[in-house]
């Protein structure tokens, strides 16, 4: 979640004329890092190890807590889901769709993806 983070925020960090986009994406990027790291519990809790292209029971057999261990599976898809949601919104409001549409459908890919 922290990489996706600072992939986001770092071409403004440092740069006070952007502070208020830098920080922003800050907010964004964490957003979306979770949504992408509950999805993937999601995904090794439901998908078949070939189509995930790892072992699906790495969670179970490592005793890691995860989103779906604590919460069930569609409530983390819910807020998966809600996440990547806020974070569209909130770019649409923010940027023109020119600088923001890759970010847009990264933010549906976090939710959407199947491996």
């Amino acid at each position: 979640a922290k990489l996706i983070q600072v992939a986001m925020t770092m071409p403004f960090l440092g740069n006070d004329q952007y502070q208020q986009t830098y920080l922003l994406l800050h907010e964004l990027g964490e957003k979306m890092g979770l949504a992408f790291q509950i999805m993937d519990d999601v995904l090794e809790a439901s998908s078949d190890s070939k189509i995930l292209g790892k072992s699906n029971l790495s969670d179970i057999a490592n005793d890691k807590m995860t989103y779906v261990g604590i919460y069930g599976k569609e409530k983390s898809i819910k807020k998966a889901t809600s996440l990547s949601s806020f974070c569209i919104a909130k770019m649409q409001e923010h940027f023109e769709q020119d600088q923001s549409e890759e970010l847009i459908e990264l933010a549906d890919f976090m939710v959407a993806r199947a491996h």
